[in-house]
């Protein structure tokens, strides 16, 4: 996998196989339609939910305005709108 930008963290698409460098100050759906994943979304502040999508590792800082639920949370699901990466990470996406 070749890994593109210069972030200090690792973003990784297990489905596309595209690897990017992110800062953690960064949002995760800039960083994926920056990479050209394509990840669906409408409000972009964390309200809607369209943007969820599956956390295989990584820890995040997610502040959503109730698009998600606890349950799904708790299913390893985030909302990558509102969301930065802490560690590096890998996503269902």
């Amino acid at each position: 996998f070749d890994t593109v930008g210069t972030g200090s963290l690792t973003l990784s698409f297990i489905r596309t196989g595209i690897n990017v460098r992110i800062d953690p100050t960064e949002h995760i759906l800039g960083a994926a339609q920056r990479a050209g994943v394509r990840i669906g979304a409408n409000c972009k502040e964390g309200m809607c939910g369209s943007c969820k999508v599956v956390k295989l590792s990584g820890e995040i800082e997610m502040n959503h305005q109730g698009g998600i639920r606890a349950r799904e949370i708790e299913a390893g699901k985030f909302l990558p709108c509102c969301s930065t990466a802490r560690t590096n990470m890998i996503i269902d996406a």
